[in-house]
């Protein structure tokens, strides 16, 4: 799902797979890769819970090893959403049987996004 915010000078377009932001466009301009497939399809994804890659893509954990693919499962990861107003919005995703088996972690990730004069501001909260 795509959610559209807007502060009467600026919009953002925020798709629910990943929390990424796919658009911003101020004063009339898209601000954002255009996303070519023919290069790469995104444009600001949450990287979550690694950035990177691990060695043959595993990590070990009090002697378990785990499977953790290129920069985690938040990005191709569906977020519900947790608030959202005219200019705002704010997603979030929770852990889940599925991402127990990579990442043994209790977990609430939240990724804000508000529009205000013009500007765009990213939060983020982990719990």
């Amino acid at each position: 799902m795509i959610i559209s915010i807007t502060d009467g000078k600026a919009r953002a377009e925020i798709s629910t797979l990943g929390a990424e932001l796919r658009s911003l466009v101020v004063e009339g301009r898209e601000r954002l890769w255009c996303r070519d497939p023919k290069f790469w399809d995104g444009s600001a994804m949450v990287l979550f819970p690694f950035i990177g890659r691990c060695c043959d893509d595993r990590y070990r954990l009090e002697g378990k090893s785990y499977t953790m693919g290129l920069h985690g499962f938040g990005w191709k990861s569906e977020f519900s959403v947790a608030e959202q107003g005219e200019n705002f919005c704010v997603l979030e995703l929770t852990d889940s049987p599925e991402t127990r088996e990579n990442y043994p972690f209790a977990f609430c990730l939240q990724v804000g996004f508000a529009l205000e004069g013009g500007q765009l501001t990213v939060s983020f909260r982990v719990e």
